[in-house]
């Protein structure tokens, strides 16, 4: 929410659009055929989630009006495996 108490509008999400964060791939995030586990994708999905809504500047809406983010669906298509040290 800006500080007349907005939402976000669709520009302001673009600006904040291209987020980036830095994820240590650990030794034990990998499963017994020495990939990490596919669990592990959708963690680290959120952790983008969480980071985009931080760029907004939304992380506490919830706690202002008890409005908050819902995920609807998430999915993932595997391309390739991530491996320790990635």
């Amino acid at each position: 929410m800006d500080a007349v108490g907005r939402l976000p509008t669709l520009s302001s999400m673009e600006r904040a659009a291209p987020i980036t964060i830095d994820i240590p791939i650990h030794w034990g995030d990998m499963d017994a055929l020495g990939h990490v586990n596919n669990v592990l994708f959708f963690r680290y999905l959120e952790s983008a989630r969480v980071a985009y809504i931080a760029a907004l500047g939304l992380p506490s809406l919830r706690d202002v009006d008890g409005v908050g983010f819902i995920l609807q669906h998430v999915e993932c298509r595997f391309r390739r495996p991530i491996v320790y040290p990635d």
